[in-house]
């Protein structure tokens, strides 16, 4: 975990937001045969993927250097701002040894953020946890895996379900060294053992492991790397990374990235488009979390320096996303130049205005999204309003209410500092609620990213009122489930 403070309590470093733009709208298709879901151990005979996780941190550079001295490959399961070490796309020597993995052929993986326990957080969380490692991996490389692995092996139902959303295969492994426990050169014999019970005796002709070790330890850099080396040599064994021992094709393991749009000192208004029938806001809500607009060019000095490092940055479309260097993974080090090809679309209803509440009318007509592929959103500056900070509302009214939707507007439906909420999709049916209501929570994870302002708690307390009117519908056993106007947090 980050050290300054328990995530969610006061201000942490695992609260930094890394520059450039959020990532949540880059494509997200479910590609290969791998699961888009849980899985424990390799399908290729003769092979044993080694992992590392919670790097990068001080062995980590002299640990590739080993590994490719014994012309082995490996998986890092990077984790982006943990024990203190500072944010890995503003530290030279973590940025740096990034690129090195990648430029040697090693794999690139997710290990969250900040190293928190996915379980435990909210829908939200767990995004930001995903979302933020995302972005400064893209800072540094030009893209981000479609691999991770849970910390503390921890990964409920509920945080399945997020990685499956966000196009992730959850790596578990079935060789676990337990090299964390017996860091010390008295102990670290115990690891070794553990590797070594389960290599001897297999045969690499029907045979194959994922095992997992921490490149944060000496012990596991200095001692264990070079035994597991030498062991897997001696037996025949071929040490690759995860995705080569699941037969996945390299472009498979990575998504190209350039700089997403930024919520912190700008409210994007977008271009004029038609409204839909409230028949098919369900269809507009399922595209929410992907429709921000996406450039192919790079925002920051970061995003500059990974196209030109020969780590290699990736070409992708907007259905089959691909890398011709990846990171960690690709044995190249020619690189070629990243851009994405997937057209720019734009939220609806998000112009710059201190709007207070939404207001209802008798019109049935809901917001929509649509692309737009020739024009970028305008970018219109307007002064940071100062919320207050009420109580979360609660939803009073039955399932039983009579209340129709209101027409969409133009404006903002809210405001923290400059970042816009755009209006919530109105329903008529637990779905469309629930659907809805889902929109909200990403809406307010994305307020969290862009502004780090305390006040986002009080937008998602406008997502929990209507959360649980749904559910108070849901469970009165009637499908329909009369809307409810959102009543936001007042602004000044």
């Amino acid at each position: 975990m980050s050290p300054l403070c328990q995530l969610g309590y006061g201000i942490c470093d695992a609260d930094t937001l890394p520059s450039g733009g959020t990532t949540e709208q880059v494509p997200r298709p479910h590609l290969g045969s791998v699961p888009y879901g849980e899985f424990n151990d390799c399908i290729r005979p003769g092979e044993v993927a080694l992992t590392f996780d919670d790097g990068p941190g001080v062995y980590t550079d002299a640990m590739v250097d080993l590994l490719n001295s014994f012309n082995a490959k490996a998986t890092f399961y990077i984790t982006g701002i943990n024990n203190g070490k500072g944010a890995i796309d503003t530290t030279p020597s973590w940025t740096d040894v990034i690129r090195k993995m990648n430029a040697n052929g090693h794999q690139i993986a997710s290990h969250t953020w900040s190293h928190a326990d996915l379980s435990t957080l909210s829908e939200s969380g767990r995004r930001g946890e995903m979302i933020k490692l995302e972005m400064a991996l893209r800072n540094i490389l030009g893209f981000f895996p479609t691999y991770m692995r849970p910390p503390y092996s921890s990964c409920n139902a509920a945080c399945s379900a997020t990685m499956t959303a966000l196009g992730y295969h959850i790596t578990y492994f079935d060789l676990d060294t337990d090299d964390y426990n017996q860091a010390t050169p008295e102990k670290i014999q115990v690891a070794m053992n553990n590797f070594d019970n389960a290599i001897n005796p297999s045969n690499p002709a029907s045979d194959a492991f994922l095992a997992i070790a921490h490149d944060i330890h000496r012990t596991t850099a200095q001692n264990l790397t070079e035994h597991m080396l030498r062991t897997l040599q001696q037996k025949g064994y071929k040490a690759v990374t995860v995705g080569e021992c699941m037969g996945d094709p390299k472009e498979n393991w990575y998504r190209a990235a350039g700089p997403g749009p930024s919520f912190i000192s700008e409210i994007v208004t977008p271009t004029p488009h038609p409204t839909a029938s409230t028949s098919q806001s369900s269809t507009t809500t399922s595209s929410s979390s992907s429709s921000s607009s996406s450039s192919s060019s790079s925002s920051s000095s970061s995003s500059s320096s990974s196209s030109s490092s020969s780590s290699s940055s990736s070409s992708s479309s907007s259905t089959t996303p691909s890398t011709t260097t990846t990171s960690d993974s690709t044995p190249t080090s020619t690189s070629t130049t990243g851009s994405t090809t997937s057209g720019t679309t734009s939220p609806s209803s998000a112009t710059s205005s201190t709007t207070s509440s939404i207001t209802s009318s008798t019109t049935t007509s809901t917001t929509s999204r649509t692309s737009s592929t020739s024009e970028p959103p305008t970018i219109t500056p307007t002064p940071s309003p100062s919320p207050t900070t009420p109580e979360p509302p609660t939803s009073t009214v039955p399932c039983t209410a009579t209340l129709d939707p209101p027409s969409p507007t133009s404006s903002c439906a809210h405001l923290v500092g400059r970042w816009c909420a755009e209006h919530l999709p109105t329903y008529k049916n637990v779905d469309e609620c629930l659907e809805s209501t889902n929109k909200c929570w990403e809406q307010g994870n994305f307020c969290w990213l862009a502004t780090e302002n305390l006040n986002c708690r009080f937008y998602q307390g406008v997502c929990l009122a209507q959360e649980e009117h749904c559910l108070s519908c849901r469970n009165s056993g009637s499908t329909s489930c009369s809307y409810v106007t959102p009543v936001y947090p007042t602004t000044t």
